[in-house]
């Protein structure tokens, strides 16, 4: 199960967004100020933190870029009800936010924005450990390598094969029809 960490300090607005993701069939944990967001990563695994930009003790910008630095896989997504560029240009920038939405927003939308960013994230990370298993051990580059087929190398391989086959007559099948079933 998708667990989402939810920072928000509007009680109503928590609670509104909570009800709604777990009845989209998410877990979720809402903590109403960064500082406590901070606190429960470093005990608790999320796959996503949702925070609002206006919190009472830390932007959210500077919660998403500490996030960023310290839990880098956790999917990081910013909501806020300001227009300012320079909001979205630190989010985009210092916290690496994988979405950025303005209010008001659909729980549609966020959902989908989260299964979009989960996407990412994982095919992101999936090939980063497959370049650090590729760096660890040389032979599984060579293996990789051997494995790694052109597709247009494989269907003339395969063409060739069946013209080849197609012409010789074939030891294991019989070449002339069987005799008919005595009655």
């Amino acid at each position: 199960m998708i667990r989402i960490m939810l920072v928000e300090d509007d009680s109503l607005l928590s609670r509104s967004l909570v009800n709604g993701f777990t009845h989209l069939g998410y877990e979720v944990v809402a903590v109403g100020a960064a500082g406590e967001a901070l606190r429960r990563l470093k005990d608790e695994d999320v796959d996503v933190l949702i925070s609002d930009q206006n919190m009472p003790d830390l932007p959210g910008t500077e919660l998403l870029a500490r996030v960023r630095r310290d839990h880098p896989d956790v999917v990081r997504i910013l909501y806020t009800g300001v227009r300012e560029l320079k909001v979205a240009q630190d989010a985009i920038n210092r916290g690496k936010v994988h979405r950025y939405l303005p209010k008001p927003f659909a729980l549609e939308d966020l959902a989908r924005e989260i299964r979009h960013a989960l996407r990412e994230t994982r095919d992101e990370t999936a090939r980063r450990l497959r370049r650090r298993l590729l760096r660890q051990d040389p032979r599984l580059a060579a293996t990789e390598e051997c494995v790694t087929v052109d597709p247009l190398w494989a269907a003339n391989v395969a063409d060739g094969l069946r013209a080849s086959l197609a012409s010789t007559p074939s030891r294991l099948a019989p070449t002339r029809p069987p005799p008919p079933p005595e009655s």
